[in-house]
């Protein structure tokens, strides 16, 4: 997960946005911060003429806007209107963190275009943490609340995304910061933390209730990544499964660290070998879920004998493998 922030001294860096003109630090996914501005262009376009007027708010307020689908340097950071007001549902939050995730560079990319069209210029954006400045009257949540959050893909083009100094979010896709967890940590949570829990308990049928009261297991594919160490964490320590990975080598010391109970590194030869079968008891020998986050036929393929006669494979990447590498018919 990628994290930006605008910094702290928000005058200077609306004013160096109108007087100057830099290059714009180029995207990737790794940990950086994004705080150099390009030219200013004005996106009037974004936000109605009913805007949120509240104290000590700034004219206009920065944004990194996209102004066609491509690379990284389609963002321009830039001066944009404030957003709509809210609703009775919502919230008006002074983001202080927003991450970047894969969702994030499939929208920027255009890789999603035909199944979420987007009006450009736009404001991207999917995870943030901030404050709230104000609350619609339906909301449980006060004014000067930590809390961290999403935006729906639908909410961004109805709206706009995160990736501004100011959001409007619907209450019910928001939480209340731990109070020690960090800005940082906070926006890093949302998407990957609920696909890995939706993949496990929603779709895979894991509950935290362990009804039967016999040993589960979980598998999961390259546990590494973004939903794959929220993956990991759910399983062993939520619902109290036995967790096997998937991993490089340089990652198995992370993996054993959060929680992991074997850890088989993907590079070796013949590794689906090395994969035990788990004794869960009452006959049942195998893993309850395959959560696959590489993708692949082939995946597939080789760990349906791993599975107990009623157990759930799920994918998150379909045939495909993550990285581009086309396999056979899908699935």
């Amino acid at each position: 997960m990628a994290e930006l922030s605008f910094g702290h001294n928000l005058r200077a860096k609306r004013k160096e946005v109108i007087n100057n003109t830099l290059n714009f630090l180029p995207w990737a996914q790794g940990c950086f911060t994004a705080c150099g501005p390009t030219g200013f262009n004005s996106l009037e376009t974004l936000a109605p003429a009913n805007t949120v007027n509240f104290n000590n708010a700034p004219a206009k307020m920065l944004g990194i806007a996209l102004h066609e689908y491509g690379s990284p340097y389609q963002f321009k950071v830039q001066l944009c209107n404030l957003p709509r007001e809210i609703r009775d549902f919502e919230v008006l939050v002074q983001v202080q963190t927003v991450s970047v995730n894969p969702t994030d560079c499939k929208l920027r990319s255009g890789s999603l275009s035909q199944l979420y069209p987007l009006s450009l210029p736009v404001l991207l954006g999917c995870d943030f943490s901030g404050i709230i400045v104000k609350a619609g009257s339906a909301v449980p949540f006060k004014v000067g609340q930590k809390i961290f959050g999403r935006q729906t893909l639908d909410r961004i083009r109805e709206v706009h995304g995160t990736y501004a100094e100011y959001c409007v979010a619907d209450y019910h896709e928001i939480a209340e910061m731990p109070e020690e967890a960090s800005f940082e940590q906070a926006a890093a949570v949302p998407w990957a933390g609920l696909t890995a829990y939706a993949a496990l308990v929603r779709v895979g049928g894991i509950s935290y209730k362990n009804s039967t009261g016999g040993r589960r297991a979980v598998l999961i594919l390259g546990g590494s990544g973004g939903v794959g160490t929220f993956a990991v964490q759910i399983a062993k320590h939520y619902l109290r499964c036995h967790t096997t990975v998937t991993c490089s080598s340089s990652n198995a010391e992370m993996m054993e660290k959060i929680g992991a109970d074997e850890i088989v590194n993907y590079n070796d030869v013949n590794f689906w070998d090395k994969i035990s079968k788990p004794i869960l008891g009452q006959g049942k020998v195998g893993y309850n879920v395959v959560l696959d986050c590489v993708g692949g036929d082939d995946y597939w393929q080789a760990c349906q004998p791993l599975l107990v006669e009623d157990g759930s494979y799920v994918t998150l990447v379909g045939a495909e493998r993550y990285g581009g590498e086309e396999k056979s018919e899908p699935v």
